[in-house]
């Protein structure tokens, strides 16, 4: 249900986005999903280890849809598992990540020299990494680094995206024990 939600909410965003037309220009119909170019190869996401409990896992999708999540420790599904986005969810995560404007972001968000007016200590991390044909980028966040310059819950909406299209809560907690 959630899923589905995120999904209008984000359909329905960029609808309205490009409802805006010069005046006496003709009506423009959206491209249908087929027809999005898909901007990238393969997308990765990481998240990583803290002083405690917090999962570590990676996500990694191709532009055809299928993926792995690669679970590593506090997860329900240690392993290699395979995954599987449809068309419009790769059409969808496409265009969250240009609209993001991920390839204007700095590589880290990790020290001072980032940005980082405060850090705190033992924190979880994550990583995002899109590679296509003519540019490869990494960007890293640790969640410990604190300041106005810092992009945490752009870089977080990202990653949060990813796993709810990747439908990755049932390989990271278990239902029955985690809420």
């Amino acid at each position: 249900m959630m899923r589905q939600a995120l999904w209008l909410s984000a359909l329905l965003a960029l609808t309205l986005a490009g409802c805006r037309r010069e005046p006496g220009a003709p009506p423009s119909q959206p491209p249908a999903p087929a027809q999005v170019a898909v901007g990238f190869d393969t997308l990765r996401l990481e998240r990583n280890a803290c002083y405690g409990s917090c999962p570590v896992y990676a996500v990694e999708i191709g532009r055809d849809g299928k993926g792995s999540f690669i679970g590593k420790e506090h997860v329900k599904a240690n392993g290699t598992h395979p995954i599987r986005l449809a068309p419009a969810d790769i059409a969808l995560l496409s265009s969250v990540l240009t609209r993001s404007g991920f390839w204007s972001l700095k590589d880290h968000y990790v020290s001072k020299e980032d940005g980082c007016e405060a850090l705190w200590t033992d924190q979880s991390g994550l990583s995002i990494r899109v590679v296509d044909q003519e540019k490869n980028k990494t960007v890293a966040l640790y969640h410990g680094c604190r300041g106005p310059t810092i992009p945490a819950e752009a870089l977080n909406w990202l990653a949060d995206t990813i796993d709810l299209l990747a439908n990755t809560r049932p390989l990271v907690f278990d239902p029955a024990t985690d809420k």
